[in-house]
């Protein structure tokens, strides 16, 4: 925002002298989220929980297998990042729509969108083995901290929420075909999520009780081998939110955010973003973690739940 801004209000080619951005004389770090004034975590009501929690895990595993979908192909010890990309977006007429009913059912267009992520997956593999999926998002901690941390602040203010979702529950909302029902499971993600965000910050925080940095840090990651396909799995979106653009000497055309593939979290990234109304995103997954036609599928399905929805 800040480059369209220069853009707009400078001349090009300007010498060394009169450069646009500039760097303070002196420069402070800013605080670590876990310093801004975050609930810190209890080892009673925080951390055991998630212990018990990965036990009950490890045990339904070896006595039930692994239903849970983690992605196509496993991983590869030692593979470096290999990302690969496709691209959509949902046209403005299409996304005001959804927007003005989610406005209308008090829920966000974030909440409504990781609903139909689910349903794309459930659609993709309803002949499958898995029976769940874990769908995650970052929080954004900013407002969450006392006092409050602008966002001209610099730093990695993000937690991170997770939500399980049964093939089963998903299916019959494909099965009947019933927008009300898509609405309503959206309805229940958005106020778990809204619940659940001061929780989902301290999880983040509760890698403060590693024993040994950076030894426990790598182990932690290094831990998610042990699943059938090396990686945790599941599917992120990260939501980036909306911005408006209205310049005259440059007109901004698209807007597209990506990261990454994770090698040991999440199979699949979904990364959005709402430009002057009209919503753009990316998937990004690591090569030959996922089914090549089911991933060239995914935009096709969306594209159709999304015409469904914005009638």
């Amino acid at each position: 925002m800040e480059l369209l801004e220069a853009l707009e209000s400078h001349d090009q080619g300007k010498g060394v002298n009169n450069q646009i951005i500039q760097t303070p004389e002196h420069l402070e770090a800013p605080l670590t989220l876990e310093s801004c004034g975050l609930p810190s975590p209890s080892v009673l009501t925080d951390a055991l929980p998630v212990l018990a929690k990965g036990y009950l895990e490890s045990v339904s595993h070896t006595l039930l297998g692994d239903t849970e979908w983690r992605g196509d192909f496993p991983a590869v010890d030692g593979e470096a990042h290999n990302t690969e990309i496709k691209m959509n977006k949902i046209s403005r007429e299409k996304w005001k729509k959804i927007l003005a009913e989610a406005k209308k059912r008090q829920i966000s267009g974030h909440a409504i969108l990781q609903t139909l992520h689910a349903l794309v997956w459930a659609t993709l593999y309803s002949d499958s083995k898995w029976t769940t999926i874990c769908m995650h998002t970052p929080i954004n901690c900013r407002p969450l901290c006392d006092p409050p941390i602008p966002q001209t602040q610099m730093g990695n203010f993000v937690g991170s929420y997770e939500s399980q979702w049964s093939l089963k529950h998903l299916g019959r909302a494909i099965a009947v075909d019933d927008d009300k029902l898509v609405w309503s499971m959206a309805k229940k993600y958005y106020d778990n999520l809204q619940k659940n965000k001061m929780n989902s910050v301290k999880l983040s925080l509760l890698l403060s009780y590693l024993p040994e940095f950076p030894t426990s840090y790598c182990d932690f990651w290094t831990s998610k081998r042990k699943y059938a396909m090396k990686r945790k799995g599941g599917i992120e979106h990260s939501d980036l939110g909306k911005m408006e653009w209205t310049g005259t000497r440059w007109r901004l055309v698209s807007m597209y955010f990506c990261q990454s593939a994770h090698t040991y979290s999440c199979a699949l990234e979904i990364q959005s973003i709402c430009l002057n109304g009209e919503l753009y995103y990316t998937l990004s997954w690591q090569k030959n973690a996922l089914d090549k036609d089911k991933i060239d599928a995914f935009n096709r399905v969306l594209d159709h739940l999304v015409d469904k929805i914005a009638k």
